[in-house]
This record gives C-alpha cells, structure tokens and sequence, in this order.
C-alpha cells in the first residue's frame, strides 16, 4: 500500500483520475473532517483511506458508478478500509448517497478484478458479456455481487488455471460462494439454450408450413 502518500500527491491522483472539481471538494471536506476530529479529540483514519472514502461519496452524490475498488486501486489503499470509512462517515452526518446499480456493480468488478487475476482484455470482457447474457435471469436468484463476478471471472479464464480460492481471496468472497454462483449460471446457461433449441425447431417448423403452402400455391391466412 502506498499509505506514505501526502495530500498533495492524493489531490493530483483523484483530480487526474476524476477530474478537479472531485478533488477539490474532496480535499475541502478532508479539511473540515480533520480539524472536527482533532477537536474532537478522536482517532483519524490514514490519509489515503479517508481521501479516498471522501472522493467515493462525492462521486456517489454525483450519480457516478464507481466502487470502492477502483478509488483503493489508484491510492493503494484497502478497499474494505475504504468502504468502512464511507459508510462510517455517511452515518455519521446522516447522509445517504445512492446506491450504484447490480448490474454496474458487478462489471466494475470484473473490470478490476480480472486483469489482477491475470485475465487478457479479450478473456475480461468476456466474462463481462457472460454476465450480459445471464443478468436478467440471475437477478431472479438475488446473487451477492462478488460472488457472480468470480464465477464470471472463472467461467472465462481459457487457460484453467485459476482455482476458486485464489479468486475468492483476491475478490473478497469464500470459495463456496463463487461454486455456488458458477452451478448457477451454468444452469441458467443451459436453460437458454434450450430456449434457443426450442426457438430454432419452432422457426424449422414454421418454414416447413410456408414451403409447403408456397408449393401448393395456398397462402397463409
């Protein structure tokens, strides 16, 4: 972790990363929050776990869809220590920032998580458009989000080598949960496949009919 960042270097990492509006009013209120804190006489988390918890509520309050993950990635920072520090700060003066949506979430964490797991570009968004393919029908099942990412992550690795527990402790999970969510998805999988089955058989069928009307010269009413 990069925690020896001062703010000056932090300011220039969130303004390049999303821009200096973001940045300045992250630092304004890391100002404000800090000198409240030492009043206060109370512990202050480090300097890169609340600046980034800070600029993660701006960027939520903008209606951004951005996850702990990617803030953590660029300070080097824990992003479990960064979500517990937002969360902590939002209850704290009562806000409540928007929720990002499953569906963003999930890519967000593919997106992060597949190139640390050693994914190519092609092998990442093809776990991402294995999700596409099977959103609709897994939130039916109310998946938790790490879990559906790993088991897209797993599903697209080609070269078989990544186990479910390295991809859980990477992605924050249990080994379970990913296999879990894998015989899900696989069992959705099947299902539109069948679908699809069902759907070409029934479009053969239909042209057999129009062959045969077409053939005797009888129009379809």
């Amino acid at each position: 972790m990069r925690s020896a960042l001062n703010m000056d270097q932090i300011y220039k990492i969130i303004q390049v990363d999303y821009g200096k509006e973001v940045a300045d009013n992250m630092l304004k209120r890391y100002e404000t929050y800090t000198e409240e804190k030492r009043k206060e006489k109370k512990r202050i988390p480090r300097r890169t776990a609340l600046a980034g918890a800070l600029a993660y509520i701006e960027l939520i309050k903008r209606g951004e869809q951005v996850i702990y993950e990617e803030i953590a990635e660029s300070l080097g920072e824990d992003p479990r220590y960064i979500a517990k520090i937002s969360t902590k700060i939002s209850r704290e003066y009562g806000e409540k920032p928007p929720i990002i949506p499953r569906s963003a979430f999930i890519k967000k964490l593919i997106s992060v998580y597949g190139p640390k797991l050693e994914l190519d570009e092609e092998e990442t968004k093809n776990a991402i458009s294995l999700y596409d393919s099977v959103e609709k029908d897994i939130e039916e099942y109310a998946f938790a989000f790490r879990p559906i990412a790993g088991a897209c992550i797993y599903l697209a690795e080609k070269k078989d080598e990544l186990s479910l527990e390295e991809i859980s402790s990477k992605i924050g999970t249990t080994p379970i949960s990913i296999g879990n969510s894998i015989a899900q998805i696989e069992e959705i999988r099947q299902k539109i496949k069948e679908e699809e089955k069902q759907e070409s058989n029934l479009q053969s069928a239909l042209k057999k009919v129009l062959k045969k009307l077409k053939k005797f010269s009888l129009k379809p009413s």
